[in-house]
C-alpha cells in the first residue's frame, strides 16, 4: 500500500495535488485527469478500504481486473468467471452504498460503471433538476443524458449544472410527449448545444449529433 502511494504521489498526483486538497480530491482530480490508468484508481480503492467503504473499494479492483481482460481469450475469461459474477453482486445488491441518493432514481440499466466509476448516467429531468448538484459533484464526471425534457426546457436552462449533460432528450423513454421542432422551440435547442457542449439532442421529428451548425 505504501509503495503505491508513494508511486501515485510522484506520477499522477502531484501535477494535482495543492495544498488544502484533502487526499479524496486530490485522489479524485488525478483520477479525472489519468482516465485510462489504473493506478489511481487503485489507490483510491486503498484509500476507501481505510475509511470503511469496501464495497466501493471492491468494485473499482474488480472492474480493473475484468477491463485488463477484455483482450483475453475466451478460455482466459472462463478461468475467470468469478470476478464477473462478483461484479454482478456488487451491481446487484450494493446500489445504495454505490449511488448514494442517485439510488432511488436511476434505474438499473441507466447506471453503467467502468472500472469502479460512473461512467454512464440517464435520468428523467425531473430527477436530474432535484439532484443537479450530487451529478455535477461526480468525479470522474460521467456521460450524463436526459430524457423527457420537454416540459422541464425553461428550468433545465435556469439550472446551472445543466452545463454537465451531454445528451438531451426531449421525449420521455416511454414514449410520451412527442416534441416538434417549432421555430420557437429551435432557438433554445441552438442555444443548449452552443452553450452546454451537447453532443446530442432527440425529439421526435429531430436528432441531431451536433456537428455544424451547432458547435
Amino acid at each position: 500500500l505504501e509503495f503505491r502511494r508513494v508511486l501515485f504521489r510522484s506520477h499522477a498526483i502531484s501535477a494535482w495535488y495543492h495544498e488544502g486538497m484533502t487526499d479524496e480530491t486530490a485522489l479524485l482530480t488525478a483520477i479525472a485527469a489519468h482516465p485510462d490508468e489504473d493506478t489511481p484508481r487503485l489507490v483510491y480503492a486503498d484509500w476507501l478500504d481505510e475509511h470503511d467503504d469496501a464495497v466501493r473499494a471492491e468494485l473499482i479492483r474488480v472492474q480493473c481486473s475484468i477491463a485488463v481482460l477484455e483482450a483475453a481469450s475466451w478460455n482466459v475469461k472462463q478461468a475467470n468467471v468469478h470476478l464477473y459474477r462478483r461484479q454482478q453482486d456488487l451491481l446487484e445488491f450494493h446500489r445504495r452504498e454505490l449511488l448514494g441518493p442517485l439510488a432511488d432514481v436511476v434505474h438499473d440499466i441507466d447506471a453503467v460503471f467502468e472500472r469502479g466509476f460512473l461512467k454512464e448516467l440517464v435520468l428523467d429531468a425531473e430527477p436530474f433538476l432535484k439532484h443537479s448538484r450530487t451529478v455535477a459533484a461526480l468525479r470522474p464526471l460521467p456521460e450524463v443524458r436526459v430524457t423527457g425534457a420537454a416540459p422541464s426546457l425553461p428550468a433545465l436552462l435556469d439550472c446551472k449544472d445543466s452545463r454537465i449533460i451531454r445528451h438531451l432528450d426531449m421525449q420521455s423513454r416511454d414514449g410520451g410527449w412527442p416534441v416538434e421542432i417549432t421555430p420557437d422551440l429551435f432557438p433554445q435547442f441552438c442555444f443548449l448545444a452552443k452553450t452546454w457542449g451537447l453532443a446530442s439532442l432527440r425529439s421526435e421529428e429531430h436528432t441531431s449529433e451536433l456537428q455544424s451548425p451547432y458547435v
